[in-house]
């Protein structure tokens, strides 16, 4: 219940980052060569945080749902990357960017990825593997 919890309330602060705190543009603007945009130090850190934004959702999909894979979690990622900058697109509210999709996809990768490592350090620790085995230390 707690994932499911810090997974609304991660997508709920993610909408208002990404829709709803914006000023509407009066040009829609699409950018597909990746990194093209590069032209200061600011927004090598647009891809920092855009990376870390995304960093929660690899983290939590997993939780949710347990046997969910690496590959589901990445393409999760992706695709709700790619509803925002669509729905950006559309309401004029942002540029839609290759390098967000990237970015983003590669922040949910980089959660996924951390959360693989913390399950690995508990179980060195606790010797348990999951939930399932602390609940039924016999196996059965």
């Amino acid at each position: 219940a707690i994932p499911l919890g810090l997974f609304i309330s991660y997508l709920t602060l993610l909408y208002q980052k990404v829709l709803g705190m914006r000023e509407l543009i009066s040009v829609q603007s699409v950018f597909i060569l990746p990194f093209s945009t590069i032209t200061d130090i600011s927004r090598g850190v647009d891809y920092i945080l855009n990376i870390l934004l995304f960093i929660p959702l690899g983290l939590l999909l997993p939780m949710i749902r347990e046997n969910m894979k690496e590959k589901t979690v990445v393409l999760t990622g992706f695709v709700l990357s790619l509803f925002i900058e669509i729905s950006q697109f559309i309401l004029m509210a942002g540029s839609c960017e290759t390098d967000d999709l990237i970015t983003n996809t590669l922040g949910t990768w980089i959660g996924y990825l951390i959360l693989g490592r913390l399950k690995k350090q508990d179980k060195e620790i606790t010797g348990k593997n999951n939930k399932y085995e602390e609940k039924n230390p016999s196996g059965k």
